[in-house]
């Protein structure tokens, strides 16, 4: 009963904010400047990467999850993803600074519940889309022995897609930013001898259109993450992205692609993230596409066209995949719930 209680009051928690981050959705949050200098005053000590106390004593962060790193932060801890891009509600970093403030598992643990002015910003951050924007953080950990920790599945990726392809030149960076002229690109490398890099549109997104695509020609093979997120692109883009080998993350969020799109990314054989929210355009009809990308590893389809149906088929046919879907809020011996009231998880 007591539980029962605390979930409830948890949820009202979060609808009562509701309004609150409606109201502000349109406000642009840029994460290092506003996000960021949140979590390193209130939660960096018990998530950031082992470090050895004065004792000499090796601290590792709380329930597995560290948030000095975008990466991190998305992979999450012991209880999955920390942090659902466009969903809230469904994010546990943001669940657990809204629980009344005698629940166990409210955060952070060790200082005062974070004042209303914060809370509201990280849900208007993560309602948003979670980005990150040219912030890496950190992305490395300090291992027991102190020796160089083993390259995770991902940097190995990055590894061997970056022996395959020439190092972009400085005269073509510079001609694509041309092309732009206002500062709408940003192109940000992802390893030291600029082989791969990541592509977004972080000003002016709306103005950015298809023809965005048709610049980017002269740097397929490196584009490893690309974030057409919130621009004018349309399904005429489709075989320009199909034509990027070396393509691991796609971002297409609040696009107007459609399923013609999403039947042509088979021909992307690295890609392992693909980010559909608010794409309602993209079908049932889509599963079967879907269901093809052999190495996809997560997929975001809150507020897309598929239905809750083919989200059960999807994840039942590819248990190996995450799929991030329609947000539900927390119910009872739900997974993600909180922990038992008055007890902190560790």
């Amino acid at each position: 009963m007591i539980r029962a209680f605390t979930l409830l009051l948890s949820t009202l928690c979060v609808l009562g904010l509701g309004s609150t981050l409606h109201a502000q959705e349109a406000e642009a949050v840029d994460f290092e400047t506003e996000i960021l200098p949140i979590l390193e005053e209130n939660c960096w000590d018990c998530h950031r990467a082992p470090y050895r106390t004065d004792s000499g004593r090796l601290r590792k962060p709380r329930g597995g999850l560290r948030i000095d790193g975008a990466s991190f932060l998305l992979e999450g801890g012991n209880d999955g993803p920390a942090v659902v891009p466009g969903n809230a509600r469904q994010s546990p970093l943001f669940q657990r600074i809204v629980l009344p403030e005698d629940d166990g598992d409210l955060m952070p643990e060790d200082g005062p519940r974070l004042p209303q002015a914060a809370i509201d910003k990280i849900g208007v951050w993560i309602n948003g889309g979670a980005e990150f924007g040219s912030w890496i953080g950190e992305g490395a950990e300090l291992t027991e022995s102190a020796a160089p920790p083993p390259a995770s599945e991902t940097e190995e990726l990055y590894q061997r897609l970056a022996e395959g392809v020439s190092p972009v030149e400085d005269a073509t960076l510079e001609s694509i930013r041309r092309e732009f002229g206002d500062g709408r690109i940003q192109l940000r490398a992802l390893d030291t001898e600029s082989r791969l890099w990541r592509v977004q549109f972080s000003a002016h997104r709306r103005s950015v259109d298809d023809e965005a695509l048709s610049v980017l020609a002269s740097i397929r093979e490196n584009v490893a993450e690309l974030d057409l997120s919130d621009t004018r692109i349309t399904d005429r883009v489709a075989s320009a992205i199909a034509a990027m080998p070396s393509l691991v993350r796609l971002q297409l969020d609040r696009t107007a692609i459609s399923g013609r799109t999403i039947d042509q990314l088979g021909d992307l054989p690295e890609l392992r993230v693909l980010h559909l929210v608010g794409c309602e355009q993209v079908k049932d009809a889509q599963l079967a596409s879907i269901q093809k990308l052999e190495n996809i590893t997560r997929i975001y389809v809150w507020k897309s066209g598929l239905s809750r149906k083919a989200i059960r088929t999807l994840r039942s046919e590819r248990p190996g995949l995450r799929v991030f879907g329609a947000p539900d809020l927390p119910q009872p011996d739900s997974e993600g719930e909180p922990g038992p009231q008055g007890r902190r998880r560790r």
